[in-house]
């Protein structure tokens, strides 16, 4: 059995010269209700996860449905219980495609939680890129976030503002002035009071690289690059290029289970300048080990809390991932009290994992893009991949 895709000709442009087709199903809320019906599956007891990603050259949408928080023995995370419901080869990231796409696919009918990048979340929440002022997804705080007076952000309230920002305009030099939301936000389905926060899962992947890796950088300054690269190597680390972004989930986590003998290194060294830092992976550590699981533990509030002061101490700049995690984490699960999942529960790992996974299915089956078939045939090919994920 497999899910009905459509072949889609209203094609998106890429760099506005090249058409590529998508195929997607024709209604999401209809293959959700498909596979819980094959699965058995107790729509009470669910939750729809959607996850957007770019990868292998190809945009994809995809869907996850997992069982609600309760159980730590079902392993939610699995790649094989991830479904391609949209994809499109050669089609940048960019607002209006996402706009077309979801609304081809009718996200607006699916009750669901998103788990996507931090630019795919600005993207839908219709901000500017990385550098605008209010690059906040989920308040109008901006750096360097010491105003205790920030609001969360609602559907409503970004909205609003795009709407303020086009009747102004659409002048993009005057865009912090409607909080740099200068794209209609894409989570439509939603009630205009809905926070965003509740929409939008705080990604427990890239929160944890972004916040290693910022303080890694600025220990790095101050006892050489060299000397963390050795380090690395003797805990069995080895990046793939410039280390701070090559580190992958299983690499960082082993980087804060070894900062003890971090430690003795600078020690040996005279270094104690750098154990600030060092004690603020630490109590970083202690926040991962409480939240960023299955499961979140007693005592997470204070593992924060913790962190943020030992963070503020160091003197660096606050970005958007150890933002989130100071004054949003706590948040996030305030507004889920009837759960005791941890970020780990709505991970994104599994919609990371499936391009390399798609990837390794594709290359037994695919045709070139320039095949007179390659329509029929890749539509044919989603249809074998997300029916090998049935039942799983």
């Amino acid at each position: 059995m497999s899910m009905k895709l459509q072949k889609n000709y209203n094609f998106f442009r890429k760099c506005y010269s090249k058409e590529v087709p998508f195929f997607h199903v024709i209604d999401v809320s209809d293959s959700v209700l498909f596979l819980m019906e094959v699965g058995a599956l107790d729509p009470y007891q669910q939750q729809v996860k959607i996850g957007i990603d770019d990868g292998q050259e190809k945009l994809k949408i995809c869907l996850s449905i997992i069982p609600l928080p309760g159980d730590s023995k079902n392993i939610v995370n699995s790649v094989k219980r991830v479904f391609i419901v949209g994809i499109a080869a050669g089609v940048p990231e960019k607002n209006e495609n996402l706009r077309k796409m979801l609304g081809l696919i009718k996200i607006q009918d699916v009750d669901c939680v998103v788990t996507v990048d931090i630019k795919l979340a600005l993207m839908l929440v219709g901000k500017q890129s990385a550098g605008c002022t209010y690059i906040c997804i989920y308040c109008n705080g901006k750096a360097p976030y010491d105003d205790h007076d920030q609001e969360s952000n609602t559907l409503g309230f970004l909205v609003e503002n795009n709407r303020k920002y086009v009747t102004a305009g659409s002048i993009l030099k005057d865009s912090r002035d409607f909080q740099n939301v200068v794209d209609q936000p894409l989570l439509t389905g939603h009630a205009p009071d809905v926070k965003i926060i509740q929409i939008i899962i705080p990604p427990e992947l890239h929160l944890m690289l972004g916040v290693v890796s910022k303080i890694m950088k600025a220990l790095e300054d101050l006892v050489g690059k060299q000397f963390i690269l050795d380090f690395l190597q003797e805990i069995g680390v080895t990046p793939n290029k410039k280390w701070g972004s090559a580190l992958n989930g299983n690499q960082t986590r082993r980087l804060l289970n070894q900062v003890g003998k971090l430690k003795l290194g600078l020690q040996d060294r005279g270094v104690y300048s750098g154990m600030p830092f060092l004690e603020t992976l630490q109590r970083f550590n202690k926040v991962v080990q409480s939240c960023f699981g299955q499961e979140r533990e007693d005592g997470f509030k204070e593992s924060i809390e913790k962190f943020s002061e030992s963070y503020r101490c160091l003197g660096i700049s606050i970005t958007p991932k150890v933002h989130i995690v100071m004054d949003h984490l706590v948040e996030f699960f305030e507004l889920r009290p009837e759960s005791t999942a941890g970020l780990g529960y709505y991970s994104e790992q599994a919609f990371e994992a499936i391009h390399y996974d798609f990837l390794k299915f594709e290359e037994h089956c695919s045709v070139s893009k320039d095949h007179k078939d390659y329509r029929m045939k890749m539509m044919a090919i989603v249809q074998q991949y997300n029916s090998l994920h049935m039942g799983c």
